[in-house]
């Protein structure tokens, strides 16, 4: 099951529209995945839901329901995927998560645009990469509601895309939000509730500045690295940076003038 099959599960489970819509239904809220302290993303796990049926019948002198399992005492459905034991008693909705969070899928979702799109939840960690084309921005949107089915109090962080990566994408990390808050940090961590359409326009306009830029410059032999938070524009003969900056957008003026 692939992220947006997940979503489109929860749609018809919990009555939610196209949009993201949600009526008065009877949808759990606690099932939505959280970030455990550990930086894991887990879910919150109602131990009703991992119970298993009552059992009929006497039973070593009664009826009476079957303890929880372990993995209701709030720990991280993230744990279901090392310890395969867990995942007996699940509900439908927990076993659609964890398949997102297995790590489909492995290859690239093509829609009707032509835009291929990796969406998947990493094995390790609480990391969701999504490269995009800059050309549709239809699935920025999709990305946002993918999002908005995880957790309430989260916070986005955008990053950018490995140095050597040829794609042109962001990574969104879902971090936990503190009873104090958090300060935001370079790569600019917002509010996701509050400000989402703002880091998502960023994210569209980064990516078509880097892909302006990259292509610039390797016109001229130049090849532009993103390391440590720096921009390196670096001479493919010396193997050194032969300008650097911590903005992307001054990089880009500077390779304007000096490869005119």
């Amino acid at each position: 099951m692939t992220l947006l099959d997940a979503r489109d599960y929860y749609a018809k489970r919990s009555g939610r529209t196209a949009l993201g819509e949600r009526p008065a239904t009877s949808f759990r809220p606690d099932l939505c995945c959280k970030v455990a302290s550990s930086g894991r993303l887990g879910v919150a796990i109602d131990p009703a839901e991992v119970a298993p049926p009552q059992r009929r019948g006497p039973s070593s002198g009664g009826s009476e329901a079957a303890k929880p399992r372990a993995l209701s005492k709030g720990r991280p459905l993230s744990m279901a995927l090392r310890v395969p034991q867990l995942r007996r008693g699940l509900s439908p909705q927990q076993k659609a998560i964890l398949e997102v969070l297995s790590g489909y899928p492995r290859q690239p979702e093509v829609d009707e645009e032509g835009c291929a799109f990796y969406g998947h939840l990493a094995r390790t960690g609480d990391i969701l990469d999504a490269f995009c084309d800059e050309r549709t921005p239809s699935r920025y949107a999709s990305i946002s509601r993918a999002l908005a089915r995880l957790a309430d109090r989260t916070y986005v962080t955008v990053y950018r895309s490995a140095g050597g990566n040829t794609r042109s994408g962001f990574r969104y990390a879902l971090r936990e939000v503190s009873s104090g808050g958090a300060s935001p940090d370079e790569l600019g961590r917002i509010k996701y509730k509050r400000s989402v359409s703002a880091v998502l326009q960023d994210a569209r306009e980064t990516a078509s500045v880097e892909m302006r830029c990259r292509h610039h410059l390797q016109r001229h032999g130049v090849r532009l690295r993103h390391r440590n938070g720096v921009w390196h524009a670096v001479c493919p003969i010396e193997k050194k940076p032969v300008y650097q900056t911590r903005d992307l957008e001054i990089l880009y003026a500077w390779a304007l003038v000096c490869y005119s």
